[in-house]
C-alpha cells in the first residue's frame, strides 16, 4: 500500500484511476482463473454441461417451490 499512497500523491487523479483499474483487472483475471479452475478440473462439475446436468438431476429430486418446473436454472420464477 506505501507504493500505492506514494505513487497516487504524485500522480493525483490520474494515478488513482490507473491504479483503480489495474486493480479491477487484477480481480477478474483472479475470478477468471479460479472459474475456469472449478469447471475444467473439478472431479465432480468436470465441465459446464455436467453442471448444468447436475442441476436438473438435482431439480427433479428437490424441485424450488414458485419457479416454472422448479428448475434451479429458470428466468421465470415468481418471486423474482
Amino acid at each position: 500500500p506505501i507504493g500505492i499512497i506514494m505513487y497516487t500523491a504524485i500522480g493525483g487523479l490520474k494515478a488513482t484511476f490507473m491504479s483503480s483499474y489495474i486493480h479491477t483487472v487484477y480481480i477478474y483475471v483472479v475470478l477468471c482463473m479460479f472459474s475456469i479452475m472449478v469447471y475444467a478440473t473439478s472431479p465432480d462439475l468436470g465441465s459446464p454441461g455436467k453442471v448444468w446436468e447436475n442441476l436438473k438431476a438435482l431439480a427433479a429430486v428437490t424441485p424450488v417451490p414458485n419457479n416454472y418446473g422448479g428448475e434451479y436454472l429458470t428466468m421465470l420464477s415468481r418471486g423474482g
